[in-house]
């Protein structure tokens, strides 16, 4: 969309550890100066012989104490054949049943009514885990049925409607919608999720996802209904107790009735109560007398009528269920059978002992374990292990009279609910067998007080509980339990301290002094001041060699021989008199720890005879500390009332825990661990530390798991050093001055908690939206809408209609969203709402959401089922996502929900092409009339070009003949500096001819002279010498006249324009030219002027294609530099200074290197980058245009040659294998020009 102009930043992924806790805090302790025990100077104290009384366990009597009621059943089910085919049958069609018609009465749903679910309750009398809904849990009316839906959601049925449960709030659907559902006993969920509600107004069927109702309208009796099931073909079969079965078809408005007169077996008295179709399709009818099996697709009708046998299954049938395997599982009044249908046999569990008579099984249920859970008729289920064969009973009630259960369903966590009937209030039970099952037991169970402070297991697993009444002796193998008093021979009634040692016996400490109980020997054995003990213990540990250490209340240190005859003891130091040592623990090194309340941490090393003292002052946030526990791994753990330490004495680090690392207290007062697993008693609950996997990250991760009242606990405040984990892995703990807890070992899954968004707010205030497809969709299923019904039972029916500004396509889910919703742009003030079902300790449940499109990153972790109020969106589209997590600490996947926020009229995508359309217009015409405009401009500005044009030409071919001028005067200006030279040059050959002419004259006049003599006096042979000699002449003439053509050809050459036609050329003979003719121009100007030329020629060299008249001028610029150079520097120079000039030549490589070299003053570096630009000249004004080295380096670029130059300013430079000191100092300028050449010759 054309407003949606903003980019959507995906959601980031969440951490792998993510907790809304923080890590533990990491210290490290210093460690204390080690102080000497000298064990020699302490006094020994003798004690007297310990006196000894008899314990007669046998004759105290016992109380039941039912921990878990497990009893194994293996071998104890009786099987006897059973054959369906071989059951006697008659023809059956549904066509033949009577058919009646009925009407339907139909509502359109309003918002039901919204309560606050609140926690359940712990009643004592009921089995471990068992929690109750009392009045705080919130539901309206006494519940009497629970299913569960195919969105995890459980539908209750009360007395006054039927609720919707997600573990937070119940919606709530009774009277205030038009529903008449009073007394909503039985529900079922037929295939099209459709509800239906037997209630004292008769059958209705509520369908949440079309938000419609309907009620049937017939004189049918429709009351005192209790089962439902669907066929293969979509009939509902409705079982009404005292008449028989309905088969209705919603769709054609049709109920066919099935008695006993159609073949429905005839039940004394009649009770008719739970039909079941099977995965093959068969139709199950129970009664009191048996049970009718129809095959629909084959017509037949079948019997099964049980033996009257005791102990069996008499078939007063109340409940039919199938389970995975394919059995169907049959609850009577008498008991429970199933039949397996495989291996063709009848089976029947033996369950008279859980069961009174006529109040048998009321109802059964599979779990997603495949145990069997039985509902009882006396407040009871009882829970049967296929794999292990066995039968745990759960009493759910322990009221006196019946007390069916009338329903059990497992929710997705896999907590068992169920609810019981004939109860004016409560009824509904949650069973979680998988997060503890906390428990809480006082007095009122068989406790001798309800203050308990020690539990100790010995090595028959018998359990000894410590209180302020005695001692309580659980025998698990009886399930009784035995109090243990003064009369009894116990030393004192309060037993606060019990301690079992090595040899199996209980230590019991307390004011009076300490029993040693033996349960083996039989005896109690006295250890008081009497016998020489000079304080009051309540702290005991044993060492490795048997021996045994008090401690005392007074902050003494007692050891006590493994004989009990004798006794050392030390004063801790600084220990005031009233300090109470609280806690002796020994580590693998066989070291004493000592916990002090008010003087921190002792450390004794019997074998070393060492004690340290570690406080406050070494890193520990407190001195108050209540209890010490080490692990089978050697892990120190301390706790104090500044919550628990993770200590490692090997280096000093801590890892402290408080209530910002998820302890819900910091007053912590008992430490006990099993399987890795910490257990922490603080003063409001129990917390379980667990040591995760690192994963991806280098901190530790620990999860904090919470025990408090919404897992089972009555009472929190843990009582000091009270615990104890038995063989079977069960915490058993006291609660101070209230209750004994047990429970069992936490088994957290890793299932997350199914999420889901609620609804949407728009300023604070919640959309309803509707949809007409929801009556379309009733409409093509033959049913009646709302307009169809001018009787319709709720005239108030909302409407819906929303804001017209609110579009979408369609609503889905169990909260009705919508579909591609839009909102207009100023609706964009807006919050979501969420929930996350989690039946298993709903408070624990935590969210974290994020908008595509707006957030950056997931929002904090809040508990508030609720977002932030997202204001002013701009337009665009957006989604919206949510994550929860629960007591598991598994998050969830995200659910979302898209919507987009459409733009103000003036921004959409045709106001957009409107007013692209009139700025094209408006663009049109300012282009139209600046085109116009710009067409008389350029005919204006025309005009001006073609007069400045004929000016720039003119100056340009003005410019043009300045710089020939300017080339030309260049090149006469070297060659008037050349003219001496030439003239020098062109001297000599004429001398020659003149001389040679004079000569020839002189011959020619002495062969004259010869030939005028008579012939015989002429001299031949003079002649023909004179003939030789002038021709010899003659020859010398002409050589020297050609070598002055040739020079005068070269200096009309040189002042003529350039001519860029290349040529072969030999540089070594250019180079030797050029330098001779400067040196005699320069000589000839000047005949003070003396300089030395050397040539380095190198003849291997070839020749190469130049413009040679442009390569002569180079040379000859730059050899009159270089003789300028060293003749101005003989003006100053000392007399010894000889002014030299070097022109040497080398092959390079594919180049030519030319270097003319001399050893003047130099370049001063502040020009030496200059002097390549035009008009730039060293010389004094008017002995230079400046053009030279321009020109020449102009020319040598040309030919795709490099000129450079080096000057040492002063230092030497070396060229080839001319020497630094012949060299000497001043500047080099380097030509190289290629020879890479096709028309280059070698020589």
């Amino acid at each position: 969309m054309l407003f949606s102009c903003q980019q959507k930043v995906p959601a980031p992924p969440l951490p792998k550890w993510d907790m809304e806790y923080l890590p533990p805090i990491e210290k490290k302790i210093t460690f204390p100066k080690k102080d000497t025990i000298n064990w020699d100077s302490i006094p020994t104290i003798k004690l007297a012989p310990l006196p000894t009384k008899k314990l007669d366990l046998e004759s105290i009597p016992s109380k039941p104490f039912v921990i878990d009621d497990i009893t194994n059943i293996e071998g104890q089910i009786e099987s006897e054949h059973l054959d369906l085919n071989e059951l006697p049958s008659t023809p059956f069609s549904l066509d033949s049943l009577p058919t009646f018609t009925f009407e339907l009465d139909t509502i359109t749903l309003g918002e039901p009514d919204i309560i606050e679910a609140g926690p359940l309750a712990n009643i004592s009398g009921t089995s471990r885990g068992v929690q109750s809904g009392g009045q705080a849990f919130g539901l309206t009316g006494s519940p009497n049925n629970i299913i569960k839906d195919n969105n995890g959601f459980l539908w209750v049925g009360t007395q006054v409607g039927i609720a919707r449960y997600d573990s937070h709030k119940f919606e709530f659907y009774g009277i205030d919608l038009g529903l008449d559902l009073s007394y909503a006993f039985c529900q079922f969920i037929d295939s099209k999720d459709r509800i239906w509600i037997q209630c004292n107004s008769g059958l209705w069927i509520l369908d949440p996802s079309h938000k419609l109702a309907y009620r049937i309208i017939t004189d049918i009796p429709l009351r005192d209904g209790y089962g439902f099931t669907e066929d293969k073909y979509g009939n509902i079969w409705y079982s009404i107790i005292n008449f028989g079965y309905h088969v209705i078809n919603l769709e054609n408005q049709t109920i066919k009735n099935i008695t006993p007169k159609e073949g429905l077996m005839k039940s004394t008295p009649s009770v008719y109560i739970s039909p079941l179709t099977d995965k093959e399709g068969l139709v199950w009818l129970s009664s009191f007398n048996g049970m009718n099996i129809l095959n629909l697709k084959k017509g037949t009708n079948q019997f099964i009528v049980f033996k009257k046998e005791k102990d069996s299954l008499r078939n007063k049938i109340i409940s039919i269920e199938e389970d995975s395997k394919g059995n169907l599982w049959i609850g009577g009044l008498d008991g429970v059978a199933f039949i397996d249908k495989k291996n063709k046999t009848y089976n029947r569990l033996p369950v008279s002992k859980f069961i009174e008579d006529w109040v048998g099984i009321a109802t059964t249920y599979e779990d997603k374990h495949k145990n069997m859970w039985l509902g009882t008729g006396i407040g009871s289920i009882l829970k049967y292990d296929p794999s292990n064969q066995t039968i745990e009973k759960f009493i759910l009630d322990n009221s006196k009279g019946r007390r069916p259960i009338a329903s059990i369903v497992e929710d997705y966590q896999g907590n068992i609910w169920s609810t019981k009937k004939f109860v004016a209030t409560g009824g509904i039970f949650k069973l979680n067998t998988l997060q503890g099952r906390a428990s809480n037991y006082s007095s009122t169970d068989g406790l001798s007080n309800d203050s308990i402070w020690s539990n100790v297991m010995l090595d028959d697993k018998s359990i000894w509980i410590g209180s302020r009444g005695g001692i309580d002796f659980y025998n698990p193998k009886t399930k009784t339990i035995k109090n243990l008093g003064i009369k009894d021979n116990l030393l004192q009634t309060s037993n606060h301290i019990l301690r079992k040692d090595s040899k199996n016996r209980i230590w019991s400490l307390g004011i009076q002094g300490i029993s040693i109980i033996d349960p083996s020997n039989q005896n109690i054995k006295y250890l008081t001041k009497k016998e020489g003990l000079n304080h009051n213990y309540l702290r005991f540990i044993e060492d490795e060699n048997g021996n045994y250490w008090l401690g005392g209340i007074d902050g003494n240190i007692t050891f006590l021989n493994k004989e009990l005859t004798e006794t050392k003891t030390i004063q801790l130091d600084t220990v005031g008199s009233n300090t109470n040592i609280f806690s002796l623990s020994k580590d693998a090194n066989n070291n004493i720890w000592v916990a002090t309340y008010g003087q921190g941490i002792y450390r004794i090393a019997p074998k070393k005879h060492t004690i340290e003292h570690f406080t406050s002052e070494n890193g520990f946030l407190t001195d108050n500390l209540n209890f010490i526990h080490i692990t089978n791994s050697n892990q120190l753990w301390i706790s104090s009332d500044r919550g628990v330490y993770l200590f490692n004495p090997s280096n000093g680090s801590v890892k402290i825990f408080q209530k910002e690392q998820g302890l819900v207290s910091n007053e912590i007062f008992d430490i006990n661990s099993h399987n890795n697993k910490i257990y922490v008693g603080t003063l409001r609950g129990i917390n379980i530390l667990e040591e995760m996997e690192r994963g991806n990250s280098l901190n530790e991760q620990w999860q904090v798991t919470t025990i408090a009242e919404e897992q089972g606990l009555q009472y929190l405040d843990v009582s000091m050093g009270s615990s104890m984990i038995d063989n079977q892995g069960r915490l058993w703990i006291g609660i101070e001055s209230k209750i004994l807890s047990i429970m069992d070992e936490m088994k957290l899954d890793t299932i997350p908690v199914k999420t889901y968004i609620t609804g949407i707010n728009l300023y604070d205030t919640t959309i309803n939206f509707k949809s007409d497809s929801q009556i379309l969709d009733s409409e093509k299923q033959g049913l009646p809408t709302p307009l169809d019904q001018s009787n319709s039972l709720n005239s108030n029916s909302p409407s819906s209609t929303l804001d017209p500004n609110i579009e979408y396509n369609d609503i889905e889910g169990p909260y009705n969203l919508p579909l591609e919703l839009q909102l207009h742009y100023n609706q964009n003030y807006i919050s979501f709402n969420f929930n996350a079902l989690a039946y298993s300790n709903p408070n624990s449940v935590v969210y974290r959401y994020f908008l595509e499109g707006i957030d950056k990153n997931w929002s904090n972790i809040i508990s508030e089922a609720k977002s932030e109020n997202y204001r002013d969106l701009p337009p665009g589209d957006y989604t919206f996502k949510v994550i929860a997590k629960g007591y598991n600490n598994v998050w969830s996947k995200p659910v979302k929900l898209s919507f987009s926020i459409i733009p103000p009229w003036w921004k959409t995508w045709w106001a957009y092409l409107a007013y692209i359309t009139l700025f094209a217009l408006i663009l049109y015409s300012i282009s139209n009339y600046r085109s116009q405009w710009l067409k008389k401009e350029n005919r204006i500005l025309e005009e001006r070009v073609k007069h400045r044009t004929s000016q720039l030409e003119k100056s340009l071919h003005d410019l043009e003949a300045t710089q020939t001028q300017l080339i030309q005067s260049e090149k006469m200006a070297s060659l008037g500096e050349l003219t001496a030279g030439i003239a020098h040059e062109i001297q000599n050959p004429l001398n020659f001819v003149n001389n040679f002419s004079e000569i020839n004259t002189e011959l020619i006049e002495e062969l004259q002279a010869e030939r005028q003599k008579p012939e015989m006096e002429r001299d031949l042979e003079l002649e023909e010498e004179l003939m030789r000699d002038i021709a010899a002449n003659e020859e010398k003439i002409r050589h020297h006249g050609t070598r002055a053509d040739a020079i005068v050809k070269g200096m009309l050459q040189h002042s003529r324009n350039s001519s860029s036609d290349k040529e072969l050329t030999d540089i070594n003979k250019l180079a030797d030219e050029y330098m001779r003719l400067s040196y005699h121009g320069l000589r000839a100007r000047d005949k003070s002027f003396v300089a030395g030329m050397h040539m380095d020629l190198d003849d291997a060299i070839p020749k190469i294609m130049v413009a040679p008249q442009d390569i002569g001028r180079v040379l000859l610029n730059l050899i009159n530099n270089a003789f300028y150079a060293v003749n101005e520097k003989k003006k100053t120079a000392p007399p010894d200074y000889k002014p030299k000039v070097t022109v040497a030549t080398k092959q390079v490589g594919d180049q030519i290197e030319i270097n003319i070299i001399d050893n003047g003053h130099g370049i001063p570096a502040e020009v030496v980058d200059k002097i390549f630009q035009p008009f730039f000249t060293t010389k004094p004004s008017g002995q230079g245009t400046g053009l030279g080295l321009s020109l020449s380096y102009d020319i040598i670029k040309t030919h795709g040659g490099t000129l450079t130059v080096k000057t040492s300013d002063g230092k030497p430079i070396n060229i080839n294998n001319v020497s630094e000191k012949d060299l000497g100092k001043g500047t080099m300028f380097t030509i190289l020009l290629p020879i890479n050449n096709e028309d280059t010759v070698q020589k």
